[in-house]
């Protein structure tokens, strides 16, 4: 069946275009010094919040910088020491979601996050958990279902955590999930007895979150590794050559902070399907993999949303707009 919708957009930070990039942050630059925590609450009661980058681009647009000062990339041990809603926690990667029991099984002294570099998780061979570094390589274990049954196959070959992803999802479903003391026995069980080699889970967590709570994944540091690791929380700052390092968080510094106008676009989509759009589990399915191309393609800080329309070849906008490119 062929019929015509229209996808809203809500972006911030940049708005959507045919052709070209539109930024919507305006940057100001605080002189006063502040902690991290001081300086987001000034730009919250007086601007929005502190300073998000999105790109190189973001960064040149500002013309004059005090040395070191504060923006809104931050991480909390508290995040890789628990298995919280935290949207920087440990997450497992066939949902992409944390754990809805709390279930984990810890070495002692782990997780440790050594350096600030440890994000994904492996398993000895006694069943216990070990953050590492996603570029170490290790045997891993896949899911899959196989007659209706689920299945946990172990493969040998060394890779690093997101090649093994990769070889999961291309010749099985994924990474398995771990959420209580069943399904831990069913993937330790997998790992052959005559083997003492660690394992790869599909559990990870993505380092460093923004105060305004935006996916940006653009990042400009000085160092790979971190000077105050050992810190209970870190925060960043931006030197006048555009360079980032960390901080304790309550050293006081001049800061930057953030206005975002937000774009609404709508966009006209014709799809020739049976599907029945008005199920609301179509819907989202639809959303999910609209969303994923155009993380893909660089947008972060998109919010979509249908507008269905009356009729299936009826405009679904008034007479004045043309959703055309």
């Amino acid at each position: 069946m062929d019929r015509c919708v229209i996808l809203m957009l809500f972006t911030s930070g940049f708005g959507f275009s045919c052709s070209s990039h539109l930024s919507l942050r305006t940057y100001h630059i605080i002189s006063k010094g502040l902690t991290w925590e001081g300086a987001q609450q000034y730009c919250r009661e007086n601007f929005q919040d502190l300073a998000t980058f999105e790109s190189m681009d973001d960064v040149n647009s500002i013309t004059e910088l005090y040395d070191w000062s504060w923006i809104g990339l931050h991480e909390y041990s508290k995040s890789w020491k628990t298995m919280s809603k935290d949207i920087n926690s440990w997450r497992w990667s066939l949902t992409g979601e944390g754990s809805r029991t709390g279930y984990y099984k810890w070495r002692d002294s782990e997780p440790d996050n050594h350096m600030l570099m440890e994000h994904c998780v492996g398993m000895k061979p006694g069943g216990y958990w070990f953050d590492d570094s996603c570029q170490r390589e290790k045997r891993f274990v896949c899911y899959d279902v196989v007659e209706g049954k689920n299945a946990y196959v172990y493969v040998s070959e060394v890779k690093s955590w997101y090649s093994a992803l990769t070889y999961c999802r291309q010749h099985h479903i994924g990474f398995p999930v771990i959420e209580n003391s069943d399904q831990q026995k069913l993937v330790h069980s997998a790992i052959p007895s005559y083997s003492d080699a660690p394992i790869w889970l599909g559990l990870y967590r993505v380092p460093w979150v923004w105060s305004d709570g935006s996916q940006s994944s653009y990042r400009n540091f000085s160092s790979s590794k971190s000077e105050n690791y050992k810190d209970e929380k870190l925060c960043v700052s931006a030197k006048s050559n555009s360079e980032w390092s960390d901080f304790n968080c309550s050293s006081v510094r001049p800061f930057i902070c953030q206005q975002v106008s937000e774009l609404t676009t709508l966009v006209s989509l014709r799809m020739e399907s049976s599907a029945d759009l008005s199920d609301s589990t179509i819907n989202q399915q639809l959303l999910h993999q609209l969303g994923a191309a155009l993380l893909r393609l660089g947008w972060t800080n998109v919010h979509l949303q249908w507008k269905s329309g009356p009729s299936q070849q009826q405009s679904l906008t008034s007479p004045e707009y043309s959703p055309s490119c």
